[in-house]
């Protein structure tokens, strides 16, 4: 962690993203993993807030958890500001599912529009990952009974 805001410093105007930092940075004391997690978010606040200021760096953190991580995370000079990104809507999901198809052959049952459909509640990586059968042969695209 202090190896990661050094860098950024030093070439900074940088961004830091913590993707999953709800997974290095729960709220603390309710864990029995010897204190790994307490050191780790210690030293993130350090690091985030210590006696070096961090001229021209972004920190910015990415969580679908929010309600897990430590209080001291979203105090004002830390991560003040939570914006929430909600899934993408019927129109999006189209435009999603069009580009992660666009270079593949798909059947001609294949309709992109119903997909869309019936996705609601998936997001892009739901879209391009969890198997919907989009190829050649995809006999169950149109069926409603998506997995």
């Amino acid at each position: 962690m202090r190896e990661i805001f050094k860098k950024a410093k030093q070439v900074a105007p940088s961004i830091v993203f913590l993707d999953e930092i709800d997974s290095i940075a729960p709220r603390r004391g309710g864990n029995s993993d010897s204190g790994v997690t307490e050191r780790i978010v210690n030293q993130l606040l350090t690091s985030m807030d210590g006696v070096e200021v961090l001229q021209g760096v972004v920190v910015i953190g990415a969580t679908n958890r929010p309600d897990i991580l430590d209080t001291a995370l979203i105090r004002a000079g830390r991560f003040d500001k939570m914006i929430y990104i909600p899934p993408p809507d019927r129109d999006a999901r189209l435009q999603i599912l069009k580009v992660h198809t666009k270079n593949m052959p798909l059947s001609p049952e294949v309709n992109l529009e119903k997909i869309a459909d019936l996705t609601d509640g998936y997001v892009g990586a739901d879209l391009e990952n969890d198997g919907i059968p989009l190829g050649s042969g995809c006999k169950q695209c149109n069926t409603g009974k998506l997995p």
